[in-house]
């Protein structure tokens, strides 16, 4: 005991050194990379989001627009909890008609979720709604669920949502405001964590999905530059989505989609996407270390599948334009890819050159910098942009040891963009069947 209490003093010692008697310049050495992606990054989303806030900058124009809207809910193994998605859509305070499209993929094995999907099926004339149940009897995989129903589909604006996710009471109404401009064809709506409170593992999901979706995605949409449009919650104009052919198969199929519309939009310049930070979708995140490690490990190897492998003209700015690959530049190839790496030699030097205290200190230093940065955000969030403060002012006691979780996912990225970089982990998913991801292209 009396070894370990020496030990923290040390640290201690040498910690209070670099607060005190170290210059300007040696702190900002030690902090470096957070300086250059971080920092910027948060500063840029608090101006931004303060003057739309507080001054009305950023904001688009809606209209009461009242379009004739198709939900395709894709399910797979939810089960009675199918129920909530389905229950939301038919409670939407929308006036205008909504065609409910229920996917049921792998509907043999999953009889369960089949049969209380079923149970929906009808026409609710009273509300102006219709549910439709398709069983895919032999699992296909979530895009080939998508384009079934997108088949089906007879509304102007369609939804892809997932049958795990539940949806505010307005979220319709706000969500295909954003379409009365005939130039927006794809909009993301707002997901949030909704078993926020069962484990450390879903507080520190709901803290990040506050931060790089909420807030992220408006400072984002702001300049025209949204990286994604959500696989649990996008919204499409119908007819553009059946001329470009819908989902394609395999992995990723968001994001996949997302950049075959990028691609698209290099010619046609006036098509626009959307955020609808109002709009918004309750999805049950993983309560388990393994369960968040596996799913990101799925996540950032997607991103080297699609970037690298399927979709390599999205660093081509004579396609995507200058602002576009700037941006894809600096937060996906620097901020995904190489800070990971630049992490792990940054440590490996620090235990070459310094004693494993002075390791240790220089490491509590930038980690207090880090939880710092976060408490400063969440705190943002809760006082000026969240709708759910009561839910969202209980995460931040959380924020100082949200670096862990931070730097879990960095360590967790890295080795799935190696296992996707040299064994493609994406034919290797069980995200989709291993014959659908054996025959895709890439």
């Amino acid at each position: 005991m009396e070894a370990i209490l020496s030990y923290f003093h040390a640290v201690y010692v040498y910690f209070s050194n670099i607060i005190h008697n170290t210059t300007l310049l040696e702190k900002v050495i030690l902090i470096l990379p957070y300086l250059l992606f971080d920092f910027p990054f948060a500063v840029g989303m608090i101006i931004v989001l303060t003057l739309k806030y507080y001054f009305g900058f950023f904001r688009k124009r809606k209209a009461n627009y009242i379009p004739h809207v198709t939900t395709i809910i894709t399910a797979y193994s939810e089960g009675k909890e199918v129920r909530k998605s389905i229950e939301s859509i038919l409670n939407q305070d929308y006036p205008g008609e909504i065609e409910i499209i229920v996917v049921v993929d792998g509907a043999k094995r999953n009889k369960e979720t089949y049969e209380f999907a079923k149970s929906y099926e009808g026409i609710y004339p009273e509300r102006k709604r219709k549910v439709l149940v398709i069983p895919k009897w032999e699992r296909g995989g979530r895009a080939s669920s998508l384009n079934l129903g997108l088949k089906y589909a007879s509304g102007e604006i369609t939804m892809a949502l997932d049958g795990d996710t539940s949806y505010d009471v307005d979220m319709v109404r706000k969500a295909v405001s954003h379409f009365w401009d005939k130039n927006v064809v794809a909009v993301s709506g707002n997901l949030r964590i909704r078993n926020w409170d069962k484990t450390l593992v879903t507080r520190f999901q709901a803290i990040e999905y506050s931060i790089s979706i909420y807030m992220a995605k408006q400072f984002l949409d702001a300049f025209g530059l949204l990286n994604n449009v959500s696989g649990a919650f996008g919204i499409f104009r119908t007819d553009f989505l059946k001329s470009i052919g819908g989902w394609d198969a395999g992995t990723a199929e968001d994001l996949d989609l997302t950049l075959r519309i990028k691609k698209y939009k290099s010619v046609y310049l006036q098509v626009r996407f959307g955020f609808a930070e109002d709009a918004i979708g309750l999805t049950d995140g993983p309560e388990t270390w393994k369960g968040i490690l596996k799913q990101r490990q799925r996540w950032d190897g997607d991103l080297v599948y699609l970037f690298f492998k399927k979709h390599t003209f999205v660093f081509n700015p004579l396609i995507t334009g200058w602002k576009e690959a700037f941006y894809l530049y600096y937060a996906t190839f620097f901020q995904q890819f190489l800070i990971p790496v630049f992490v792990i030699l940054y440590y490996i030097k620090l235990f070459l050159k310094f004693s494993v205290i002075e390791v240790s200190a220089i490491v509590t230093f930038i980690y207090l910098i880090y939880a710092i940065h976060t408490f400063v955000l969440m705190l943002f969030f809760v006082v000026v942009v969240s709708e759910r403060k009561k839910w969202d002012i209980k995460l931040l006691p959380y924020t100082i040891l949200y670096p862990i979780y931070g730097f879990l996912l960095r360590l967790n990225a890295l080795y799935a963009y190696i296992d996707e970089a040299f064994f493609d982990a994406h034919k290797r998913t069980g995200y989709v069947p291993p014959w659908v991801a054996r025959r895709t292209k890439f």
